[in-house]
């Protein structure tokens, strides 16, 4: 089992992963901040890794980005989550580095 990430870095890697959906989707922050229901600075602070979403905005976040209902492998909405952030690792070098499973 590797060591547990810093808060900050695992914040830094989930908001790159809603980066990378939000952009693979041609979704806006300011849209994403819409179908959330979020402050529309909220999406900009999160994906900068300035702040990190409780587990409520987390799910918000899958419905808003369109992954909520099923994942590629036909599984349940909370197994979706998963494919958002199955695991976040830290590479040798120091730096972030994400999978999706």
């Amino acid at each position: 089992m590797s060591p547990a990430m810093p808060p900050a870095a695992v914040a830094v890697a989930f908001g790159a992963v809603i980066r990378e959906m939000r952009n693979k989707r041609g979704m806006s922050q300011e849209t994403l901040a819409e179908l959330g229901d979020f402050d529309r600075t909220y999406p900009s602070l999160v994906e900068r890794g300035l702040r990190t979403p409780t587990l409520g905005a987390v799910f918000r976040f899958a419905d808003a980005i369109g992954i909520s209902s099923l994942d590629p492998r036909g599984k349940d909405s909370r197994t979706a989550l998963r494919v958002v952030v199955c695991e976040l690792q830290t590479p040798p070098s120091g730096g972030v580095r994400r999978r999706l499973c």
